[in-house]
């Protein structure tokens, strides 16, 4: 009988080569995901730079060090001195480019016909806003909490959460400050 293959599923060569995988490795110059590990094993803060750039990933300021390990690899901070956003990533990075007017988002309902996209340029003007009455909050929050827009919301909000060494303390502050209010259903 014939000794069975270690995986279920193999890859095509075709497949192979068009992979992030296979890119990465080029771009990196290493012929083999072994090489690739045993170089990042090596100098992990290489291979993380190495992954920013190849994705692409942005800050508004660049870490003045990748990896600090001067207190402990169990206390390792990357890009240190570095300031990003998940909206400048995920969102703002495609300004003035055709994924801007591209549809980013679809939502589809248990009727076929009930579909509803947002493009990046669409979510800013459609993220719903929560009635003021206590008794008619909790119906509209339920009922936005599953419409499309809703899920701009996240996105909307993050944009003034920049990640930095104070920046959970420095949100803290500024709610605090703004007497918001959250409510739960």
């Amino acid at each position: 009988m014939p000794e069975k293959p270690h995986f279920d599923w193999v890859p095509t060569p075709e497949l192979i080569a068009g992979s992030n995988l296979t890119a990465f490795l080029r771009q990196v110059g290493e012929n083999s995901y072994e090489s690739l590990a045993d170089r990042a094993d090596a100098d992990p803060a290489w291979l993380m730079e190495r992954v920013f750039e190849f994705c692409d990933f942005r800050f508004y300021r660049r870490w003045d060090r990748m990896l600090d390990t001067s207190r402990g690899i169990e206390w390792a901070r990357w890009c240190v001195g570095g300031t990003t956003n998940v909206v400048l990533n995920c969102i703002d990075r495609h300004r003035d480019t055709p994924a801007w007017e591209r549809e980013f988002l679809v939502w589809e309902g248990e009727d076929p016909r009930a579909r509803r996209s947002l493009t990046r340029n669409d979510r800013s003007s459609v993220v719903p806003s929560v009635p003021r009455r206590p008794d008619a909050a909790s119906s509209a929050s339920l009922a936005s909490a599953m419409a499309p827009s809703s899920m701009c919301a996240p996105a909307k909000c993050s944009r003034c959460l920049p990640f930095g060494p104070f920046a959970a303390t420095r949100h803290a502050s500024k709610t605090a400050k703004s007497r918001s209010k959250s409510r739960s259903l």
